[in-house]
């Protein structure tokens, strides 16, 4: 009989790379999104404080 392995790989490295791709995207545009929300809350206090 042919000696068959214990362990199988069902994501392949290039799956890994993949994931680890997307979570890096994820993380930036979640960063993005708090600057984003963060800047315009700023901006709208200060139309607030000296326009109005």
């Amino acid at each position: 009989m042919a000696d068959q392995g214990d362990q199988y790989d069902f994501a392949s490295d290039e799956a890994k790379e993949m994931v680890a791709d997307r979570e890096r995207s994820w993380n930036s545009f979640t960063s993005a999104v708090v600057w984003g929300v963060g800047i315009t809350v700023v901006l709208l206090l200060a139309l607030l404080l000296f326009v109005a």
